[in-house]
C-alpha cells in the first residue's frame, strides 16, 4: 500500500531558518576571533617597535658613558678613574658591600633578584636606593622619541679608590708587555709591567620610553 507524505512548507521554512541562524552565529564568532587576532598582532608589533627604539637609544647612552670614561681617564692607565664619582654614576670597584661581611659583584638592576637587599640595587631615577646612576640629559632625539637614559659605570676592580696597580688591588686588565717580540697577553691581578695596561669598565644602561617600555643594555669597555 502506497502512502503519500506531504511536508508542510511552514516546517521546511522553520528548519532553513534554524540552520541559517547557526551559520550566522558561526560567521560572527569567526569574525570576532579574526579581529581579536589582528588587534593582538598590532599590539605585539607596537611593543616590539618600542623595544627596538629603546635599544637604539641605549647605544647613544653607551657612547655618552664612553666619552665620560675617556674624558676622565687622564692617562693610559686611567688614574683619573681611581676614585669613585657617584654623582657621575661612576664606581671604581665592582664589589658591593651588603653588610654583615657579605660582598657581591652582582648588580640587581631591576631590584627584583634580591628584593630584601637594597645595597646592590641601582638608583636609576634618583628616587630609590642603592648605587646612584647618572641621568643623561635629553638631546633632540631623546625628546622626539620620548626616551630617558641613565647609566652606571663600574671599574672591574676589587678595591675602591685605589690605582689599578695599587697594593692589594686586583683588577681585570689587558696588558701589553714591553718586550722585543711585542707579545700580548691578558692578565688579572696586581700588575707591575713595563708595557701598557688597559682596564675594563662595565657600563649598564637603562632606557625608559613610551607605554612604560624599559630596556637594559650592558657592555664592557676597555681603556
Amino acid at each position: 500500500m502506497n502512502r503519500n507524505f506531504r511536508f508542510s512548507k511552514h516546517k521546511q521554512r522553520g528548519v532553513v531558518l534554524f540552520f541559517a541562524l547557526i551559520a550566522l552565529i558561526a560567521i560572527t564568532l569567526a569574525a570576532l576571533s579574526l579581529m581579536r587576532s589582528r588587534d593582538n598582532a598590532v599590539v605585539i608589533a607596537g611593543n616590539l617597535a618600542f623595544r627596538q627604539a629603546a635599544v637604539a637609544g641605549a647605544d647613544l647612552a653607551l657612547e655618552k658613558a664612553r666619552d665620560w670614561i675617556m674624558a676622565n681617564a687622564v692617562d693610559d692607565i686611567g688614574t683619573g678613574l681611581n676614585t669613585s664619582k657617584p654623582d657621575s654614576g661612576y664606581y671604581s670597584s665592582a664589589v658591593i658591600d651588603l653588610g654583615g661581611g657579605q660582598l657581591t659583584k652582582l648588580l640587581d638592576v631591576t631590584a627584583s633578584i634580591t628584593p630584601s637587599q637594597s645595597a646592590d640595587n641601582v638608583n636609576w631615577d634618583g628616587k630609590g636606593t642603592g648605587l646612584k646612576a647618572f641621568a643623561v640629559p635629553q638631546d633632540a632625539y631623546a625628546q622626539a622619541v620620548s626616551q630617558n637614559y641613565a647609566y652606571i659605570i663600574r671599574r672591574l676592580c676589587n678595591k675602591e679608590n685605589l690605582p689599578v696597580q695599587g697594593l692589594g688591588q686586583e683588577c681585570a686588565v689587558y696588558s701589553t708587555k714591553g718586550s722585543s717580540d711585542s707579545k700580548t697577553d691578558q692578565s688579572q691581578g696586581n700588575m707591575n709591567l713595563s708595557g701598557s695596561i688597559s682596564g675594563y669598565y662595565q657600563v649598564t644602561v637603562r632606557v625608559t620610553g613610551p607605554k612604560n617600555t624599559v630596556s637594559y643594555v650592558q657592555t664592557v669597555i676597555m681603556l
